[in-house]
C-alpha cells in the first residue's frame, strides 16, 4: 500500500500548472505522481493493529 499526503499530490499538480479538478484528471495526476516519484510501498498493518490504533485515536479524542 502506498499512502501519500494530498498536499504532495496537489503541489505536484501545481508544478505542472494543472488547476482543473475532475475525477479523470485526478486519476491521471495520481498515476503520474506515482510513476515519477515512486513512493515507498509499505505492507498493510494487520486488522488487529489497525483496530487498536483506531481505539487509541478515539481515546485521545475523548480526553
Amino acid at each position: 500500500m502506498i499512502v501519500v499526503q494530498p498536499v504532495q499530490v496537489r503541489q505536484f499538480a501545481n508544478a505542472q500548472n494543472l488547476k482543473a479538478k475532475t475525477d479523470k484528471l485526478d486519476a491521471h495526476l495520481i498515476t503520474q505522481f506515482g510513476a515519477v516519484l515512486r513512493p515507498e510501498i509499505r505492507p498493510l498493518n494487520s486488522k488487529k493493529v489497525r483496530y487498536n490504533r483506531d481505539l487509541l485515536a478515539r481515546k485521545r479524542q475523548l480526553n
